[in-house]
């Protein structure tokens, strides 16, 4: 099929479909579960297929103690929360969970950067996520005879403490061993989640046990092939956790300081998503997907205040949800994903699809949204995207491939051999300004960012390298240093 499709779907609050999809692949249709659904239908024919569970885990603010709201990217109603502080990568893909570092004025008006390798250290199995707050460094691994969750040094790596969860599966569908899923981290609390349903709160100075509980045994979570990937997330005074449960919900909201549940809901089993968040008109809701169902949740009492329902038949999905820009949502799939808007009009939610294409694929990448253009990778090869119409810009295969974050105007590629690359966001072009091999080979697991500093790591270690922003004057300086 071509690069990018056009299409006029429109799903409304009555459930009419005002034209049906031209490919034939996304059809809407109606579920009303709460006064306000309305729907889609999936890919036929499985070309939607669930992407490999590490490609779920790549990866608000902190305002306050309990985390209040926090401001949105151009003070829009329908927005992604934007960080207020770029000391944190709190969370599965950072502090917005969509890939982007918080804003920097050095960083963000930098022409280009240094990297400096800080620290290098061992570390067990695992494709876990890094977390950094408070000056520590957060990740969960496995020590060949059980799955931890360890606190480190952010300054030099060294170990703070670690937290046994779960005796290590021996079999994890053919996949490494050791945990999938990323920490949350939050004031004086870090939550993580074994591949067993092991789901700890614990200290983060001494990582002691908070509370624990058993999300298969006590919420009779679904165990899909590669067991359980989904990164918990933080919503003010909850921990959201999508847990596929065919007798409470497929996601579920727990009290953040006791971890009982407030509130279950939603169907359609959920393989290796995670939640996300989107400012919607009124407030900020809980976005998620399942197997079957993209939902909107109202975060206190998870009513649903939209859904969309479409057809996986039967796949276990992977894909989580990217807010790219004001008002629109990607769903991905291994072989493409879609873009779609979202509209609120006199109480009624109408959604709109504006485009769909194949170019992102067999990726373990999330698409980084960046001053209207979108940047992932299409096999290894680095493409940048019109978010507009859904065509390439351009595509280079410089990288050979990777993970990415962006920092400030850069992408930050974790490339396969262990080296990270610093590449310019530009639709002009590959722009690579600045790269350092940092460990052996890299890995699925995307970089995190936190207070001029990028992590990595693989299945063997984990390390850490400044970034140092550069202004045109220094740059010259550089030159002549070199004349």
């Amino acid at each position: 099929m071509p690069a990018s499709r056009h299409q006029e779907d429109t799903c409304s609050f009555s459930g009419r479909l005002h034209s049906g999809a031209r490919s034939g692949r996304w059809h809407s249709s109606s579920e009303n579960t709460t006064g306000r659904g309305v729907g889609f239908a999936g890919a036929s024919g499985g070309r939607w297929m669930a992407v490999l569970a590490c490609w779920a885990l790549a990866g608000c603010a902190e305002p306050a103690a309990e985390a209040p709201e926090t401001p949105t990217e151009r003070g829009s109603a329908y927005s992604v929360p934007r960080a207020e502080s770029a000391s944190r990568w709190p969370e599965f893909l950072g502090p917005t969970r969509d890939g982007r570092a918080a804003q920097e004025p050095e960083m963000d008006k930098a022409a280009s950067v240094e990297l400096e390798l800080l620290w290098r250290r061992p570390l067990g199995p695992g494709y876990s996520g890094i977390v950094v707050d408070g000056g520590r460094v957060f990740t969960l691994f496995s020590d060949g005879t059980s799955d931890v969750l360890m606190g480190m040094s952010a300054a030099t790596g060294d170990e703070l403490w670690r937290h046994v969860l779960a005796p290590t599966l021996e079999d994890n569908g053919g996949a490494e061993e050791g945990p999938l899923s990323t920490p949350a981290v939050l004031g004086d609390a870090v939550y993580a989640l074994g591949p067993r349903g092991q789901l700890v709160a614990v200290g983060v100075r001494d990582g002691e046990l908070l509370w624990e509980r058993d999300v298969v045994r006590e919420l009779g979570a679904g165990i899909p092939e590669f067991h359980l990937t989904t990164s918990p997330m933080i919503f003010g005074d909850l921990l959201v956790v999508q847990v596929a449960s065919r007798r409470r919900g497929f996601v579920c909201g727990l009290d953040r300081s006791s971890g009982e549940t407030r509130w279950c809901t939603g169907r359609g089993g959920a393989g290796y998503q995670s939640p996300a968040r989107l400012n919607l008109g009124d407030g900020q809701v809980v976005v998620a997907v399942s197997n079957s169902h993209l939902m909107g949740l109202e975060p206190d009492s998870g009513v649903q205040r939209w859904t969309y329902k479409y057809d996986r038949r039967g796949e276990e999905g992977a894909s989580h949800p990217i807010l790219a820009g004001e008002r629109r949502i990607l769903i991905q799939g291994s072989d493409g994903f879609a873009l779609f808007e979202l509209s609120l009009e006199s109480e009624v939610l109408q959604v709109e699809k504006v485009w769909e294409n194949e170019m992102f694929h067999h990726n373990f990448d999330v698409p980084l949204y960046h001053e209207g253009y979108l940047y992932s990778f299409g096999g290894k090869l680095l493409t940048c995207l019109n978010v507009h119409t859904g065509r390439s810009v351009w595509r280079s295969k410089k990288t050979g491939g990777g993970n990415a974050i962006l920092v400030g105007p850069f992408l930050a590629v974790w490339s396969p051999g262990g080296t990270i690359r610093m590449v310019r966001a530009t639709p002009e072009g590959y722009n690579e300004v600045a790269s350092l091999k940092l460990l052996d080979e890299g890995s699925y697991t995307a970089p995190s960012y936190a207070d001029g500093t990028l992590f990595v790591r693989n299945l063997q270690e984990i390390a850490a390298a400044r970034v140092l922003p550069l202004q045109d004057e220094h740059l010259s300086a550089r030159q002549e240093e070199f004349r």
